[in-house]
């Protein structure tokens, strides 16, 4: 993000309060790994909660577990080996302009 030009800054899942973030007035919150489950991450759910309405999120990993939860999705066992922690590949065939990675470099 940095290499972006983004300015951006850095917290512990317990280290705000979500009345505290808000007082920030956010552009957007990236919501990044973390050891355990969603159920495990701090502040990061009730974060999803509160500021989804009205604040961009984007979740990578547990963060991404923790939107899915938060509106209402189930988090699952994969049925395949451990993956989290390994790379791989992603395709994507995005056309039109509204999509996901619209406007960054490719």
């Amino acid at each position: 993000m940095g290499e972006l030009g983004c300015n951006f800054d850095v917290y512990r899942n317990n280290e705000l309060t979500v009345e505290e973030l808000k007082r920030r007035n956010l552009r957007g919150v990236l919501i990044s790994p973390g050891p355990g489950t969603s159920q495990d991450s701090g502040i990061s759910l009730q974060t999803v909660l509160e500021l989804g309405p009205t604040v961009p999120l984007f979740g990578v990993c547990m963060g991404l577990q923790c939107i899915g939860e938060a509106f209402g999705g189930k988090i699952v066992r994969s049925p395949f080996d451990v993956v989290h922690g390994k790379s791989s590949l992603v395709y994507y065939d995005e056309k039109g302009e509204d999509g996901l990675f619209s406007g960054l470099p490719k």
